[in-house]
């Protein structure tokens, strides 16, 4: 029998690292809607890691991200990296996010890493993004509204490590 995948779920300010050798392993986050998603995948060395961000000072987090990731990844890493956001209405307070995580990343020249931003949504209002360990590859699903309603975390201004992560 096939075994199915592990899946992480990375809640807001959370984030998680994932490696084909510790198992095939799915990360998730849902309800990106004013918040920022960034993730990325070594297609070659089959690691992945998925963050959700929900204000402009939570990628302060990202150099200790990076080392962590950076310790579980060979030297010859190089991770191709996406941001994504939800609805078009969060312009503002999404961009400041995402100046801010560039600005981390160019003080990290040592971490080999490309950046694709993708656009914000006009006909829906949330996200979901999928980042397959296994398979090495993404997907991100649009959609209106999502039925589950989970209790949030307490504001931080902190990002913890999801539940399940390396």
């Amino acid at each position: 029998m096939e075994q199915t995948p592990r899946q992480i779920n990375v809640r807001q300010r959370e984030y998680a690292l994932a490696s084909a050798k510790s198992g095939a392993v799915r990360l998730v986050t849902r309800n990106i809607f004013t918040c920022t998603a960034w993730f990325g995948i070594d297609r070659h060395n089959g690691i992945a890691f998925l963050c959700h961000f929900d204000a402009p000072w939570s990628p302060a987090a990202v150099p200790q991200i990076v080392k962590e990731l950076m310790n579980i990844a060979p030297p010859d890493a190089r991770f191709e990296s996406h941001v994504v956001n939800g609805t078009f209405f969060a312009y503002l307070w999404a961009n400041r996010t995402r100046r801010r995580l560039k600005s981390e990343l160019g003080k990290l020249p040592e971490f080999k890493c490309t950046l694709k931003e993708h656009s914000f949504l006009f006909h829906r209002a949330l996200s979901l993004v999928v980042v397959s360990v296994a398979s090495r590859n993404w997907r991100r699903i649009d959609y209106c509204w999502e039925d589950k309603y989970k209790e949030a975390k307490p504001i931080t201004k902190g990002m913890s490590k999801a539940p399940g992560s390396l």
